[in-house]
């Protein structure tokens, strides 16, 4: 089990619909396996499990990603409002999402 990154568009959005599915499963904030390199970016995001670039459109929630404070720079998901850039550590470090390998289904008959 390891931290959950999305690894494509189909799977950010997959995420968002899982939470906004379920929101009194998750908290206000819950982490994610990427982050900002470069304090005070916004633009450029990694995965934290192989550090390479998410080089797809996330769906920010309102008037994010926007480094507020000059001190955001993990990625978290928002039930019913979307992702959002927050700081990595201290008090609002809570919560986070895990995903974990399935092995494939084999359809033998």
């Amino acid at each position: 089990m390891q931290i959950a990154t999305p690894d494509s568009a189909d799977e950010a959005s997959n995420l968002l619909a899982l939470v906004n599915r379920n929101p009194s499963m998750f908290d206000a904030q819950n982490y994610l396996g990427a982050s900002t390199t470069v304090p005070g970016q916004k633009t450029s995001w990694y995965r934290v499990n192989t550090g390479m670039l998410i080089n797809f459109n996330l769906q920010w929630a309102t008037a994010e990603p926007n480094n507020l404070g000059n001190n955001e720079q993990c990625l978290s998901i928002q039930p019913n409002s979307g992702y959002n850039d927050w700081p990595c550590s201290g008090a609002a470090l809570t919560k986070f999402m895990c995903e974990r390998s399935v092995p494939p289904i084999n359809y033998t008959r």
